[in-house]
């Protein structure tokens, strides 16, 4: 074999190795001293944490406020202030009838994170863990590297009426963020949608391609370029290139592959516990995408049920060329679809989802038509913590699309 084809595949991983994006900093291996001599606690104990907690001592650079809920078997505080989370493990420690904790915590805007432990003494909540009531329950603990401080969280009350009441999805944009946020993994990518209810989230909007070979993958640019890969010799329209080749040479910018939409899904159905999934059909009007796509759609729907997994999976439709093709797709209307053009093209097209532009303002007669049509309604992209509560209560929107979910989380979860 030439010398010349020997030598790539070495100059290749030199080249993905120096080009990977420092900024992406993965969710830490955190220290687990604190985990030490427990047992895990029972799942059944879970609810007795969720809840609203006050700020009682410490540094208040989270806010004044938490929401916490369990996600991915973590127990999560979303704090008031800028989206910043706690993701813990917990466990329960015998010896001194304590409930311990140890995880970690990131800021989704600014390129920060560090370690968490918290301790509930059992002078100090246990009993009302083991009587499902959260009342009493106190955490005491520090938060490592910046802020570095102590703090202490008090339960102040359950969930009101109006969070158990509703059922709202807070969907993550781009399977959790775009990459110019502190994302820990690239966005669209497998590793991303994984750790996402952790940050909030229970449902994701990801965006589908054809390759040259009309296989489905997950990718926003319609062009390879060095905000979503690693530098490369590769230039050029994504649909130039097969998804054989794509895989072996290009890489998202944390040295990720690009997914297919196969894979996908089926890591989200396997790996995730999101219910709700908006596929934005980036190349729904190019000839011939929905023959490619719903095969692949069809198997993960198949596939889910074998799991017993209740998860949505929802095409969207974000242009009229997608929605014509969609149109025109034989039997489309047993197809689970996502309109964002109109009502009244979203109840042509058989649609479970409307999802306006959140620009528009509150559609409140457009959301009483979709409501009595059993259509949801989603709006998207909603980044601005005023515009979250105005949405979350004044309207009767089903859900919000957001490049931060850990703020919608907060967001949502605090109503009085």
């Amino acid at each position: 074999m030439n010398q010349r084809y020997l030598l790539f595949p070495f100059l290749w991983a030199l080249l993905l190795a120096a080009c990977i994006k420092d900024r992406f900093d993965p969710l830490p291996a955190f220290d687990t001293s604190n985990l030490e001599g427990t047992v895990p606690l029972d799942t059944v104990y879970r609810s007795s944490f969720e809840g609203i907690y006050e700020l009682s001592e410490g540094d208040n650079s989270f806010g004044e406020q938490f929401a916490c809920k369990w996600a991915n078997g973590y127990l999560c505080l979303f704090g008031a202030k800028d989206g910043r989370f706690i993701n813990v493990q917990v466990g329960f420690r015998t010896s001194d009838s304590s409930i311990r904790m140890a995880g970690f915590w990131r800021d989704p805007i600014q390129p920060q994170q560090g370690q968490v432990q918290l301790t509930i003494a059992k002078t100090e909540g246990v009993d009302s863990v083991w009587g499902h009531n959260g009342r009493g329950i106190v955490l005491r603990g520090y938060l490592e590297n910046d802020p570095g401080k102590t703090i202490v969280l008090r339960f102040k009350r359950p969930f009101s009426a109006a969070v158990l009441n509703r059922a709202f999805v807070i969907a993550a944009h781009r399977g959790g963020g775009r990459n110019s946020d502190n994302l820990p993994y690239a966005e669209n990518s497998l590793d991303l949608v994984k750790h996402v209810a952790q940050f909030g989230a229970t449902g994701i909007e990801i965006d589908i391609r054809l390759t040259k070979d009309k296989v489905p993958i997950i990718y926003h640019d319609p062009d390879i370029n060095t905000r979503l890969t690693l530098k490369s010799p590769l230039v050029g329209d994504i649909h130039q290139f097969n998804a054989d080749f794509l895989s072996a040479y290009i890489r998202l910018v944390d040295g990720q592959r690009i997914p297919t939409l196969d894979e996908m899904l089926t890591t989200l159905i396997d790996s995730t516990t999101i219910q709700n999934v908006w596929l934005d059909c980036k190349d729904g009007g190019e000839s011939g995408f929905f023959d490619h796509v719903v095969p692949v759609l069809q198997k993960a729907m198949g596939y889910a049920q074998t799991r017993n997994r209740n998860v949505s999976l929802l095409l969207g439709l974000p242009s009229e060329e997608a929605y014509d093709a969609f149109i025109a797709f034989p039997g489309h209307q047993q197809l689970p679809s996502l309109c964002e053009l109109g009502l009244e093209q979203a109840k042509h097209a058989g649609s479970r989802v409307f999802a306006p532009r959140w620009t528009l303002g509150i559609l409140e007669a457009e959301t009483t038509e979709a409501h009595a049509q059993n259509i949801r309604v989603v709006t998207w992209t909603l980044d601005d913590p005023g515009g979250m509560n105005e949405v979350i209560t004044k309207s009767r929107y089903d859900g919000i699309l957001t490049n931060y979910p850990s703020m919608l989380a907060y967001a949502f979860y605090s109503q009085e």
